[in-house]
């Protein structure tokens, strides 16, 4: 049994390998970006202004923003104008 250096909780764990709770999420890599998902759920309303703002900054980068209808494309440069994102 050893304890993590950051948390103090004791687990099975070597300390820098610590698995509970609080460090999981430091240590899991973020699922790749999904634009299908992320266009459905901007369409349905259920997305944070944090999510949409990483969304479109996603569609930018790979330029598919710039081939979807004109409202995308209007919004990601409200978003770039406005400073939330850029080219």
């Amino acid at each position: 049994m050893c304890k993590c250096e950051r948390c103090g909780k004791e687990c099975d764990n070597h300390p820098e390998a610590c698995l509970c709770d609080k460090h999981a999420a430091e240590t899991m890599p973020d699922p790749p970006f999904n634009q299908v998902d992320f266009i459905m759920d901007y369409e349905a309303g259920e997305l944070e202004a944090e999510q949409i703002i990483d969304g479109f900054q996603q569609l930018i980068n790979t330029g598919v923003v710039w081939n979807l209808q004109g409202s995308y494309g209007r919004m990601a440069t409200d978003l770039i104008e406005a400073g939330h994102c850029h080219k």
